[in-house]
């Protein structure tokens, strides 16, 4: 991943590869700049943002709540509480249809998107949260 690519650096942590392949074509036709890396689990994740911070650090998580090992609010609650970490804004892509999971998302600060998303759905809200000064690029 070259340091001065321009555009979004998205971390994706998904497990499942017909998911993470459909989020990598949708991060594709939003046409805009982007370098993706892929975790199959949190774990992965956390340490390299850790051992690296700001090196590293995403401009954008997309996060799957059902993960091998931790599950996914147990990561988002780790990196919310790392004040080097806490303001990556988050996506949380599931299949979940529980209100308690889009509460939860919403309550540690990510945007919950059901994993039955419509591709330009994905585009959308990384606009909308672009036009809201969360996401920078």
């Amino acid at each position: 991943m070259a340091e001065s690519q321009p555009g979004l650096r998205v971390f994706l942590v998904e497990d499942d590869l017909v998911d993470a392949e459909r989020v990598k074509r949708s991060l594709v036709k939003t046409g805009l700049p982007h370098a993706l890396t892929v975790f199959s689990n949190g774990a992965d994740m956390l340490v390299l943002l850790k051992a690296s911070q700001e090196k590293v650090l995403p401009s954008l998580l997309i996060l799957d709540l059902n993960l091998p090992g931790e599950h996914g609010f147990e990561i988002l609650k780790k990196i919310k509480e790392d004040p080097a970490l806490q303001k990556i804004p988050t996506i949380i892509l599931s299949a979940s249809d529980k209100k308690e999971d889009l509460i939860e998302a919403y309550k540690q600060g990510a945007v919950f998107l059901k994993k039955s998303w419509d591709e330009k759905m994905l585009k959308e809200v990384i606009q909308q949260m672009k036009i809201a000064g969360v996401l920078k690029f």
